[in-house]
Formats: structure tokens, sequence, C-alpha cells
């Protein structure tokens, strides 16, 4: 059996972050007049960033109260850079940032990538 060491749960968590980045930047890319994809993501989006901080939280040995996760859903845009300044001070600031550019890097890197799949090189000469 596989054994879960505070590296591996971080790795995980943080890639689960990034393919809800690709699958924003997949929905930008080919359905961006769809009313219900935007809820169902940002609601996936929320799920993973809060379950990503409560994992971190059992590694760190500062636990998340149950009410306090509910409210990490509700206002987990908010609340997740607040919970990396909290555990690990002001590296928490550089890591909620770089965080942050990352994520955005790969949700408009997989925007283009698709963008050009679907409309080649015609998508960059509008």
């Amino acid at each position: 059996m596989v054994e879960f060491t505070p590296w591996r749960v971080r790795a995980h968590m943080i890639v689960l972050v990034f393919v809800v980045s690709m699958l924003w930047g997949l929905h930008y890319a080919l359905t961006w007049e769809s009313a219900g994809i935007p809820y169902a993501l940002t609601f996936l989006s929320a799920f993973v960033v809060t379950q990503c901080c409560i994992a971190d939280s059992k590694v760190v040995r500062k636990p998340i109260l149950l009410s306090f996760q509910w409210l990490m859903l509700l206002f987990w845009t908010v609340s997740a850079p607040a919970y990396l300044v909290w555990t690990r001070r002001l590296r928490g600031v550089g890591l909620a940032i770089g965080f942050f550019v990352l994520y955005e890097v790969f949700l408009n890197l997989t925007f283009f990538v698709v963008r050009y799949l679907v409309d080649g090189p015609a998508f960059f000469r509008r």
C-alpha cells in the first residue's frame, strides 16, 4: 500500500488545483456561451481549494475547525491565501502570489493551445 507522506499529499493537491485550472481554460476556449458550466467549475474550484487547505492543515498540524471549513468553502478566494499566511507567515504571501500566477499561466496556456488546435493559426491573426 502506498504511504502518503506530507510531500505526496501536497503534490496531489497541487495537481488537482491545476487540473481545475485547465478545465477553466477548456471552458473559456470551447464553451464560453454556456450558462451552467461556470457555476459547476466555481463550485469545483472552491471544493478543491478548500480540501487542499484542509489536507495541508493536517500536514502542518494546525487543524482547521469544522465550522471554519464551511466558511472557507463559501469565501475560498479570500480564505485560501489567508490560510497560507496563517500557517506560513510572510512566506505564505509569496506562496499565495506564486500559486495564483501559476494558476493563471495554466489557465491561459490551456486556452491558447485549445484555440490553436481548433482554429489553427487564424486564431492569432484576429
